[in-house]
């Protein structure tokens, strides 16, 4: 019984942890030092779109600039605008616009990938 099961459980030869991409997420806005954003995942133009599949991700915290996403690999679209905390507390309203549309997506094919963009300060 063991020896047909055997073929059965290493079959697909790679495991679940194979088929996602630890992505970084690294913001960076003229400049400023950005101690956290915040992004409203409500809002229809924000979205981490993956172009094969039609999954959306929703943003976590960015802190001190950086955020993390586990996400299925693929072709990314991406894009939000956000509320950015600067070191005295103030605010300011961000834009993150450069893989906004096909033409501008990224490929996410590693076990750990890090993206770098510049963010428009609104």
């Amino acid at each position: 019984m063991v020896s047909l099961l055997l073929p059965l459980v290493f079959s697909c030869g790679r495991s679940v942890d194979d088929i996602y991409s630890n992505v970084t997420l690294n913001a960076a806005c003229e400049g400023l030092e950005l101690v956290s954003i915040r992004v409203d995942n409500s809002l229809k133009g924000n979205f981490f779109r993956n172009l094969n599949t039609g999954e959306e991700y929703s943003y976590p915290l960015f802190v001190n600039g950086s955020c993390a996403l586990k996400v299925l690999k693929g072709v990314y679209i991406f894009a939000f605008d956000g509320t950015a905390t600067l070191p005295d507390g103030s605010t300011c309203r961000v834009r993150c616009y450069e893989h906004r549309s096909p033409n501008d997506s990224v490929n996410i094919l590693d076990d750990d990938v890090e993206l770098t963009f510049e963010l428009l300060k609104l």
